[in-house]
């Protein structure tokens, strides 16, 4: 048997997240994207797909290792991209700031997922994804959407805690069901 696994802090979204979420939606009604849902908005920290069952208790462990070695730490949501080439973008995303703050933990995490046979992720590109973009009609508005916030500290956070969460796939959009959490030391 399998589920479907990742890795993930969990954010809390605050006022000033909620408003320009809000305008990216208004302002981009007419396109197709499918947006991230509130209580799903998460920065993932690895992604396992479909996992035999067996493997979980082994990726709990590497988890609950890693949080008990690392103390909590602040970062921020900065920055407004894109995936895909810029002619054709598939993913918004928000950036995560400074980065050099989530790196230990996301070290201490490989490391045991590979010592078990996963792969380390070729590129880590830590980030916020906020919607899937299925088409877009005028590409100029929505590079001046992404300019009008490109400085802007959308929200401050303290990470003190991540979660091993099951993926849920169904027609209308997943279900992130939180299988565990692991706090970091104090």
């Amino acid at each position: 048997m399998e589920k479907r696994i990742f890795v993930a802090i969990k954010i809390n979204p605050d006022k000033g997240f909620i408003n320009i979420y809000d305008d990216f939606k208004n302002q981009l009604s007419s396109d197709r994207i499918k947006w991230v849902e509130m209580e799903n908005i998460h920065i993932t920290l690895k992604f396992f797909g479909e996992t035999n069952v067996n493997l979980i208790p082994k990726i709990s462990e590497i988890c609950k290792n890693a949080s008990n070695k690392i103390n909590p730490f602040s970062m921020h949501l900065k920055g407004i991209g894109t995936f895909g080439n810029a002619n054709n973008p598939k993913v918004i995303w928000l950036g995560i700031s400074p980065v050099e703050n989530l790196m230990p933990l996301h070290r201490q995490l490989h490391a045991g997922f590979e010592n078990i046979g996963f792969e380390k992720d070729a590129l880590f590109k830590p980030h916020l994804t906020l919607g899937r973009i299925k088409t877009l009609q005028n590409i100029n508005s929505f590079e001046n959407l992404k300019q009008k916030y490109q400085e802007t500290v959308i929200q401050q956070f303290k990470v003190t805690e991540f979660h091993l969460y099951e993926s849920i796939l169904r027609p209308v959009g997943p279900i992130y069901k939180s299988l565990e959490v692991y706090n970091f030391k104090k």
